[in-house]
């Protein structure tokens, strides 16, 4: 069994959040969320499973990175909100702050959204940019905030459902993963946000554990070009897409043999409250995900019998796959940059925009060919 570098500091932290003592106002599925977030930053800081057979392999690319220019400061997180009006808007690490930027990464500046935070949005909260609005999506509160950025006018809408992961996929709606009617267990919902009302759920689709979420949790994307939902699991080869009246459409898997997570999780009662914990820390199957040009890009943490230990340490390995079918296009290597391994990585046109930690890197594939 592959084990993750530093697996005693990384349970210790995982198992003090999940036993701290809760306020009623937080969603007990949030607060695993948050967990399995922090473990996932630390996983990539402390060191990825290698040195064992995966009994898979990579067709490796040949691609040319080259690093354009940079952006650096404290407050900037790990997402690419959109661009607008010919500039870049990235989330930071306070929900009414946006870092705004050209598209050469030269010419930075911040923009405050004048918004009242309610209590818990951060940091379970993730911002996107649709026409002319940005949404700042609060999973803890649970709540949409919209935010016009033609006018700076602000609407605010209550959710029935807090969530783990959300995505807007029209002006009105959305879909979110959720805790289901059977308790600790998960479920993709569409939700009218302006009036709160749910317009479809499916429960068939994520495997139904009583962990709070743990063992199904993944990254929840989607494409405008097929209008489909893609969720691809963090510690399993599986990868669903779905129409956006949740109809699977599709299933298929990334090239590592990892049929089924072996994500263990207890639980306890805190009062009324039921609180899970990770029995052992989580192997990592995939992490960050962007789609780009009809195609999913997910970064693997598993190395392959092909590659050296050298190459997948200094690198994130990135698998490109058909969003069509589903086929394994090939792989390529995103370099650790000053001493930093990637976070998350995201396209904007044919740019690649990697993120380190409070800092992002705007890198040109001179070879994209390689990718058509």
């Amino acid at each position: 069994m592959l084990k993750p570098g530093k697996p005693g500091f990384i349970y210790f932290i995982v198992n003090h959040l999940q036993t701290m003592k809760k306020k009623q106002t937080i969603s007990i599925l949030i607060i695993s969320s948050i967990a399995i977030g922090l473990v996932f930053t630390l996983y990539l800081l402390y060191g990825k499973p290698q040195n064992q057979k995966n009994d898979f392999t990579r067709n490796i690319l040949d691609l040319d990175l080259k690093v354009e220019s940079e952006l650096e400061n404290n407050l900037l997180y790990n997402q690419l909100i959109g661009e607008y009006k010919g500039r870049l808007y990235f989330r930071s690490r306070q929900p009414q702050k946006i870092i705004t930027a050209d598209l050469l990464l030269k010419e930075k500046e911040p923009l405050t959204i004048g918004f009242d935070a309610p209590e818990n949005l951060a940091p379970a909260f993730t911002c996107t940019i649709l026409n002319d609005d940005l949404y700042t999506l609060g999973g803890n509160v649970p709540c949409i905030i919209k935010y016009d950025l033609s006018t700076g006018r602000i609407q605010y809408y209550n959710l029935p459902y807090h969530f783990t992961k959300g995505v807007i996929i029209s002006p009105s709606t959305m879909i979110i993963r959720s805790e289901g009617s059977t308790k600790g267990t998960q479920v993709f919902r569409k939700i009218h946000f302006p009036t709160g009302r749910q317009l479809k759920e499916n429960s068939e689709e994520l495997p139904l554990h009583p962990d709070g979420g743990f063992a199904t949790d993944g990254r929840l994307t989607f494409d405008k070009q097929t209008n489909q939902v893609y969720y691809t699991h963090f510690y399993k080869n599986a990868i669903l897409s779905l129409d956006t009246n949740l109809t699977l459409v599709n299933k298929f898997k990334t090239i590592d043999t990892c049929i089924s997570s072996p994500i263990k999780a207890t639980s306890s009662t805190d009062g009324q409250s039921t609180v899970y914990n990770l029995s052992a820390p989580p192997i990592y199957v995939n992490g960050s995900v962007t789609i780009y040009a009809g195609k999913l890009f997910v970064n693997s943490m598993l190395k392959a019998d092909n590659e050296t230990d050298s190459s997948f340490n200094n690198n994130a390995v990135i698998d490109v796959y058909n969003l069509e079918n589903g086929n394994y296009r090939g792989s390529f290597y995103i370099p650790s940059h000053k001493g930093q391994k990637l976070i998350s990585f995201s396209f904007n046109k044919d740019k690649l925009l990697v993120f380190y930690k409070n800092r992002v890197v705007k890198i040109t594939i001179r070879k994209p060919q390689t990718l058509e």
